[in-house]
């Protein structure tokens, strides 16, 4: 992507992401449209300018200055390129499907779930801000010991087949394999996705576009225990990598209680 010599431009997120870097000359501005996320970056002499704002029902930009946040970001010289690069979210997102699904005992399913990516805006190689292509709200997950984590709460529709995926630009879908090896009903009405676990992929030609390491959750015979297996990528194979998982993890094996995946 090549930008013209003018004071603004307006692009959106399928022309920005192949590039590794863009150029925006001094006294530039470029305005863009991330899902909800509206963002405007503005190249000054020795210093980047960043507003932006959520738009809930897409109306399009704020009619105020005063709705937008401002950062004002200055370097010792001055800074031709920027970049953005998608991440998955920072915090486990707690994913409620639409409709609660019971998977029987005995039984195995493969579910879909999206989750809102997150943006890294990087000017001159630094990292200077992240924001969420679409603003969830705080949500505390765990047992009733009170062992648990601070998450995202996010609904999804849990859709059993990968081909009736909405093609969001702006999402990732993470595929969780469900094996019920017990005796029981297997209930999923929560689900806690770690995708700060998870790395994340891009189809160029496919849809959904974007991807997440893969996970199988088995409910284990005569126990309460889910068993969790994180994909190792090669799932992916015809997908690039755009981001590696936030917090790596030594094992692909997890071991956690019930309540502390599905609540």
């Amino acid at each position: 992507m090549s930008l013209a010599a003018s004071t603004s431009f307006q692009a959106d997120f399928d022309a920005i992401l192949p590039e590794a870097s863009l150029p925006l000359a001094v006294n530039q501005t470029l305005r863009l449209s991330f899902g909800h996320l509206l963002l405007e970056v503005q190249h000054l002499a020795f210093e980047w300018i960043v507003r932006y704002a959520w738009s809930v029902d897409n109306t399009g930009w704020p009619a105020h200055e005063k709705e937008l946040t401002v950062r004002r970001y200055v370097f010792k010289e001055t800074v031709s390129t920027f970049s953005i690069i998608p991440l998955l979210a920072d915090r486990a997102v707690v994913s409620r499907p639409l409709s609660p699904i019971i998977l029987m005992p005995g039984s195995k399913a493969t579910i879909h779930i999206s989750t809102p990516l997150w943006l890294s805006l990087q000017i001159g190689g630094s990292r200077v801000l992240e924001l969420p292509t679409v603003q969830l709200s705080d949500t505390w997950f765990g047992n009733k010991t009170g062992i648990g984590e601070l998450c995202y709460s996010d609904t999804t529709r849990a859709r059993l087949d990968a081909r009736d995926q909405e093609n969001l630009y702006y999402k990732a879908v993470t595929a969780i394999l469900f094996k019920n090896n017990n005796e029981k009903q297997m209930p999923l009405d929560r689900i806690n996705v770690p995708v700060p676990l998870l790395a994340l992929f891009r189809q160029v030609e496919a849809k959904p576009r974007f991807l997440t390491t893969a996970i199988t959750a088995t409910l284990q015979s005569g126990d309460d225990s889910i068993r969790i297996q994180l994909g190792s990528g090669q799932e992916h194979e015809a997908g690039e990598l755009v981001s590696p998982a936030r917090k790596p993890q030594k094992k692909q094996l997890l071991n956690r209680a019930m309540e502390l995946f599905m609540g």
